[in-house]
């Protein structure tokens, strides 16, 4: 029984719609390698780093859910809960003291307090003894990486449905390689459930439209809920979730009889309303029938975003944004490597429209998605990092597979310099990859001159700065670092600390006689969240000793 329980689990998820290759076995053993290389690459780095700004006050808020479903602690309606609860899963096996969720009488009815960042829990669950060498960090994090890999097969499994089994593989090669879904697959963030499960979802909705199947549609109704449930962003597929309808549409306008027409759509229809009716009742149960801390959530975030938020980009400071702020982090963050490779493959769809295709590969379903993603996130007034445009990434890989299909000789030699090229850039990142830039903002050495803040300094290398003092023999630094992890958990021997969370953040003017070893992340020597944005700018002109994973600059300032 358990061997047919595998045999089905392991179809359903390896298998492709189309067998062209004649070495399938072969296929598949290269599938499951490309996998295994990711979930290497993402153990090794997360583990040499410390927790990110958000990581530290999400951490604890999914245990608390789950055992309560009480809606009334910081940061509990910040976002939906899936994400929240999927992270903390390994915490419901580890003693965890209760005062970490105490607070004043009453305070939960205010929505200020609810919607709050309380990093302050974070840490204490960080600092726990059970917590000794990062144990509890990690465990939570690995929820995430296997989410990523179960995303990874399903890029493998729609590419290999429209380009045959090599265009599957060479769109997992270039997902596994992706130095951005590296980086957020290994934060416990609701960046990657959101991009996993809206991704599947997509993937279920292409094919019960051919198959109009109910196990599609209860498939596809479920990652329809629990993308739902990851994160507000989500709410963009409630519209696109009519897509189908547009064929009930086109056999309305069929030169078919009514009859004919009203019966070829009643099976569509009736997928369709499985598929909601499943993504409704899941909805439902993880708010206990009272969605009431959704609908909160989501007034929160709109007001927030419509407030605008602190934002950086080269040289320049915002408030409300740029309506190309993430059109050009998509450009600097993305490997040019792919972006020549994005090129060839449209220049060769302009010039064989068909090439590779049938009427059954529908194509145009990567499109939507992506297209609301980049439109919603380019108008809103929160310039924040390249994450929030992270679900495009699953959808332009698959695309990507279609140069498999490429005939011109020297198309095909480019495609191969290309993913040469990528595949060298995205080994020698690591194992900071959340630091990536590309050729164009001058590599990971000149990222912070374009962008900073989770596009590159979100707090990770605190650990690789404890490091590095212990191997130099450091006795004191002065420390300004942006994040809400602890410098004392790393042994990182601090004098003078200065740090947004830390009740002491730097003075508006900081005084450049200051001497010894100084350390200060990118964030702040760009003086983004600073009153004075140029408090730091003195710094600029001096060279650093050392760069942790290129977010942390150090300095020896007076001539120690």
């Amino acid at each position: 029984m358990n061997k047919a329980i595998w045999r089905t689990w392991h179809t359903e998820l390896f298998s492709t719609d189309d067998e062209r290759s004649s070495h399938p076995r072969h296929t598949q053993w290269l599938v499951r390698l490309l996998l295994i290389l990711f979930f290497f690459r993402c153990f090794t780095s997360m583990v040499r780093e410390s927790s990110t700004w958000d990581e530290t006050h999400y951490l604890g808020i999914g245990k608390y859910l789950l055992q309560h479903f009480s809606w009334d602690v910081p940061g509990s309606i910040l976002h939906p809960p899936l994400s929240f609860m999927i992270h903390d899963l390994p915490l419901l096996f580890v003693p965890t003291d209760e005062s970490v969720w105490r607070y004043s009488a009453g305070a939960h009815n205010d929505p200020n307090f609810l919607l709050s960042a309380d990093p302050a829990r974070g840490r204490q669950l960080l600092s726990s003894p059970l917590n000794a060498r990062d144990q509890i960090l990690t465990l939570t994090r690995l929820t995430n990486v296997f989410l990523a890999v179960l995303l990874m097969i399903y890029i493998y499994r729609w590419a290999g449905d429209l380009y045959g089994r090599r265009g599957g593989v060479l769109a997992l090669g270039l997902a596994t390689f992706c130095p951005n879904l590296l980086a957020h697959a290994r934060y416990i963030t609701p960046d990657l459930p959101l991009t996993a499960f809206s991704f599947i979802f997509f993937f279920y909705l292409r094919r019960l439209m051919r198959t109009r199947s109910r196990g599609d549609s209860a498939k596809a109704g479920l990652f329809l809920g629990c993308a739902i449930l990851s994160k507000y962003t989500a709410i963009l597929l409630l519209p696109l979730s009519l897509l189908p309808l547009l064929s009930v549409m086109s056999c309305l306008r069929s030169r078919f009889s009514g009859t004919v027409a009203l019966s070829a759509r009643k099976p569509l229809v009736s997928a369709l309303l499985v598929m909601w009716g499943t993504a409704i009742l899941l909805f439902f149960l993880f708010y206990r029938f009272n969605p009431t801390p959704y609908f909160k959530g989501i007034q929160f975030q709109v007001a927030h975003a419509s407030g605008g938020h602190s934002a950086f980009l080269v040289g320049k400071y915002s408030i409300q944004g740029w309506w190309y702020y993430y059109l050009v982090t998509f450009l600097v963050k993305t490997p040019v490597a792919v972006l020549v490779l994005l090129g060839i493959v449209c220049a060769a769809t302009r010039r064989r429209p068909s090439a590779g295709g049938s009427g059954r590969t529908r194509e145009w379903m990567l499109a939507p998605f992506p297209v609301m993603v980049f439109a919603l996130f380019s108008v809103q007034h929160q310039a924040l990092g390249y994450r929030y445009i992270l679900p495009i990434l699953p959808f332009l890989y698959v695309y990507l597979g279609r140069l498999t299909f490429l005939r011109s000789c020297r198309a095909r030699a480019l495609a191969v310099a290309a993913l040469l090229y990528y595949a060298g850039t995205s080994l020698a990142i690591h194992p900071h990859y959340l630091a990536y830039f590309n050729e164009l903002a001058g590599g990971p050495k000149n990222g912070y001159k374009v962008l900073v803040d989770s596009n590159l300094d979100w707090g990770q290398d605190l650990k690789g700065l404890g490091a590095y003092a212990d191997r130099m023999g450091i006795r004191d630094l002065t420390l300004v670092y942006f994040g809400t992890d602890t410098p004392a958990r790393y042994g990182i021997p601090v004098g003078r600390f200065y740090n947004l969370y830390s009740g002491l953040e730097p003075p508006l003017e900081f005084p450049p006689e200051t001497t010894g070893v100084f350390a200060i992340s990118a964030t702040e020597l760009q003086g983004v969240y600073n009153e004075n944005h140029h408090v730091f700018d003195w710094l600029k002109g001096k060279t650093p000793v050392a760069r942790i994973g290129y977010s942390i600059f150090v300095y020896r300032l007076g001539g120690t």
